[in-house]
């Protein structure tokens, strides 16, 4: 299993994060994003931004440790 806290060459993580995609959207769902997202002008690190513009820290950390205990990730932080 690859661990979060590893460093990976580019193509590394090329591969991690097309097998993450493929894993997720399937390969035909997975061009059209990156399609999308090839096209798109918009900046994702400031459109991501927005998601938590609202939320508190403690708002933050709880679905940080939600999510980690739904995919089995407990203590990984």
């Amino acid at each position: 299993m690859d661990s979060v806290d590893e460093e990976y060459s580019v193509s590394e993580m090329y591969r991690l994060g097309m097998d993450c995609l493929v894993d997720r959207f399937g390969i035909v769902n997975t061009e059209k994003f990156l399609a999308a997202v090839k096209t798109s002008n918009s900046d994702y690190t400031k459109w991501r931004q927005h998601f938590y513009d609202d939320m508190t820290v403690e708002e933050f950390d709880a679905d940080m440790d939600a999510y980690a205990k739904a995919n089995g990730k407990e203590g990984s932080r």
